[in-house]
């Protein structure tokens, strides 16, 4: 039994000896007009020399598996830089030789194959993805909003081209055809109505309407002057409770309430155009005031575009209701009127356009200006002054914001502003936030800020 047994091993093992004997002679390659991969990838002319000896032949076996494995791994890695250098030099010479594109190596299938047959290779995958890809950055490019223009998009100039968005935007929510003529529409039928309820009252408009300051998205601010009660100011609150009452059975207004504030205002919705309305009773400084500022924004276009573009920021952040702490159109155009007059006194705050002069604007007025300390005065005889808020000068308010009136002297117009420091914070972060888009060149520096546009959000203020 154990001379069987022996007998069977050595047939066995000359059985392997023999596999080894043939696979160690190499082939030569007949066909010289290959490709330069298979020339460099092919195998070297070498014979191994194979030890007959039996007890040997496992050692030889082991270690002419791990040669194998070991050079399949470098030919791999090798493969495809080879073939990139080759695909160079054949497109170089094709063109200095003016032959068919058919000549060059096409990569794109091999790269295919090779993801197919190296899936868990992620690594080599990501490593020369951007040879399969041209557009491989497409998810970093910003889209265009709705409000700019192809000239604005293609402005290079970071600056000049924030300063045509802005443009851009105003003319895109300034009123024109519908949204204007449903505006004239919601006053003219209030008009109308409160006619009907008291011939001797009267409608006057006031506010961004009269002042060429309004938007899509702005209400539209009357007041109701009453001849036969002019002089009774503590009656304005019942005489608006009444007229809530009569406009509601009209159904002019499905929302309409009453503010009980310092001035009582009477809110509502025109039902047909869905425009908002702000009704005060026997109120003539807003209209007064109407006059001058409208002078102020003809004689200084900045000014106007200024205002619109903080309105819309202010409003985007629930900052721009003086009755919640915010600050009202009226107050914001203080601010801005009082920064101009700054910029014109001081050389290193010269502003060239309206983009510009709100990057001034967010830093004076985010990071600069003290509202704790100091109050500003508007007033006719001398505008743009400063004063210590707990000095000499007299004000009837020294709480939140101090500003002066233009028309009424010793008139805070900032006393409801308990929000301020939110007001604050928010220019300051408008300020940083314009500062390191325009080093990132940018697109929009709007769409940044979070600016709305007429499709995707529709909001009246």
């Amino acid at each position: 039994m154990v001379k069987r047994n022996l007998k069977s091993k050595k047939i066995k093992i000359d059985s392997k000896l023999d596999y080894f004997q043939k696979n160690s002679q190499v082939q030569e390659v007949s066909n010289q007009s290959k490709s330069s991969y298979n020339n460099n990838n092919k195998v070297a002319k070498t014979k191994h020399k194979i030890d007959l000896n039996p007890k040997k032949a496992r050692k030889i076996r082991l270690f002419k598996t791990i040669k194998k494995a070991k050079s399949k791994k470098i030919n791999k890695n090798k493969k495809i830089l080879d073939l990139f250098n080759q695909s160079i030099e054949l497109s170089n010479k094709s063109i200095n030789n003016k032959e068919s594109s058919s000549s060059s190596i096409d990569l794109s299938n091999y790269f295919k194959i090779s993801l197919r047959e190296n899936s868990n290779n992620e690594p080599m995958y990501k490593k020369y993805k951007f040879l399969l890809d041209d557009d491989n950055n497409i998810d970093n490019i910003e889209a265009k909003p709705d409000w700019m223009q192809e000239k604005t998009e293609k402005t290079i100039n970071p600056k000049l081209r924030y300063n045509y968005e802005i443009l851009d935007y105003v003319e895109y929510i300034t009123p024109k055809g519908w949204d204007k003529a449903k505006r004239e529409l919601a006053f003219d039928k209030l008009n109308q109505l409160v006619k009907n309820y008291d011939n001797s009252m009267s409608l006057i408009l006031f506010g961004s309407s009269s002042q060429n300051t309004c938007t899509i998205f702005s209400d539209i601010d009357v007041s109701i002057i009453d001849d036969n009660n002019f002089n009774y100011s503590f009656l304005e609150f019942e005489e608006l409770n009444q007229l809530r009452c009569f406009l509601k059975r009209n159904n002019y207004s499905y929302d309409i309430h009453l503010i009980n504030a310092k001035v009582p205002i009477l809110k509502g919705t025109h039902a047909s155009t869905g425009v908002k309305i702000d009704i005060s009773y026997n109120r003539m400084n807003g209209y007064e005031d109407s006059f001058y500022i409208k002078h102020i924004l003809e004689e200084n276009i900045i000014i106007r575009q200024a205002v619109i573009i903080l309105k819309i920021l202010l409003k985007e952040n629930d900052l721009n209701e003086p009755y919640s702490g915010g600050i009202g159109s009226y107050l914001l155009f203080h601010l801005v009127y009082f920064f101009d007059i700054q910029c014109k006194n001081i050389e290193n705050m010269k502003y060239s356009n309206v983009f510009s002069f709100l990057f001034l604007f967010f830093e004076y007025f985010g990071t600069e200006f003290d509202f704790d300390l100091y109050g500003i005065s508007l007033n006719k005889d001398n505008p743009g002054t400063i004063f210590y808020k707990y000095g000499n000068y007299y004000m009837d308010d020294y709480e939140n914001i101090c500003v002066e009136s233009i028309n009424k002297r010793f008139v805070n117009i900032g006393r409801n502003s308990y929000n301020y420091e939110k007001v604050v914070e928010l220019f300051r972060d408008a300020f940083y936030t314009i500062k390191n888009e325009q080093d990132k060149n940018t697109l929009s520096i709007l769409n940044k800020l979070g600016f709305p546009s007429i499709k995707s959000k529709l909001f009246n203020f």
